[in-house]
């Protein structure tokens, strides 16, 4: 009898890997919760829905896992984004550094 295969989304494989990480949903939400209000509730419903972490989420998210899940994992349809938004934000924090020499 030939397995069947099942499509998973990337971004629900790294958010699984993100739940593997905390060792459960519970504490995947709660670590989230130290930036942006979530659920292990919210987190199941990510999983119902078989759908991508709001894009509002993926820092969190990552941020909760200290980078072992990539923003560009959970959301890589948004890459651009994350590439722009990262030059914005390093180049932040060399300005004020830039200025002290001055």
């Amino acid at each position: 009898m030939a397995r069947r295969t099942v499509n998973v989304p990337q971004q629900l494989l790294a958010l699984q890997k993100a739940i593997e990480i905390c060792g459960s949903r519970r504490e995947l939400a709660r670590r989230i919760s130290l930036f942006s209000p979530c659920t292990s509730g919210r987190i199941d419903m990510w999983f119902s829905r078989n759908t991508v972490v709001p894009i509002d989420a993926v820092p969190f998210v990552a941020a909760a896992v200290d980078g072992q899940v990539s923003v560009y994992e959970l959301c890589p349809e948004y890459a651009e984004g994350w590439r722009v938004l990262r030059a914005l934000l390093l180049n932040e924090h060399r300005e004020p550094q830039e200025q002290e020499s001055a």
